[in-house]
């Protein structure tokens, strides 16, 4: 059996919430291990979450490495 963490899909999340409640789940998860969040838009995530995080990008088909 895998003992390690899980890993946490966000599916769009943050466009759902007010901005408290944006702060509320970066806060929590900028400090577990694996999460992957899918978004159309990056303004909603704080310059320390993108500054910690990997960000991809998906246009035509093609993923692209690189920062917010």
């Amino acid at each position: 059996k895998y003992k390690g963490a899980p890993m946490i899909l966000l599916d769009d999340v943050l466009s759902e919430l007010d901005s408290d409640r944006r702060l509320f789940v970066l806060d929590r998860v900028i400090h577990y291990g694996q999460t992957l969040i899918t978004t159309t838009d990056l303004r909603p995530f704080t310059s320390n979450f993108l500054h910690h995080a990997k960000v991809f990008s998906v246009a035509a088909g093609i993923i692209s490495a690189g920062k917010g």
